[in-house]
């Protein structure tokens, strides 16, 4: 059996499972279409990078998010919102 190991926002991790690169957000144009619907939104990824606080991280001067944690990150500030607990998946 696999390990899972628990990293960032709770995000879990299993050896030999699907490769990074697939999960991977590159470029705050693939981070805008991922959030917003929109590549053009691209200036709103830039401001709430600069704002802190979002799991987006800046690599080599281009910034960076994972799918699966900036899902995390979405639904644990719209329960914030709501007053309400995500439920565990």
């Amino acid at each position: 059996m696999a390990e899972v190991e628990t990293g960032i926002m709770g995000a879990e991790s299993v050896e030999d499972a699907t490769p990074l690169s697939l999960d991977m957000l590159d470029g705050a144009r693939a981070i805008a279409k991922e959030m917003f619907g929109d590549p053009t939104k691209s200036r709103r990824v830039h401001y709430l990078h600069d704002k802190g606080g979002t799991p987006i991280v800046k690599m080599g001067g281009r910034l960076m998010a994972r799918r699966s944690v900036l899902r995390k990150w979405w639904e644990m500030k719209e329960a914030e919102a709501l007053g309400t607990i995500p439920e565990e998946t």
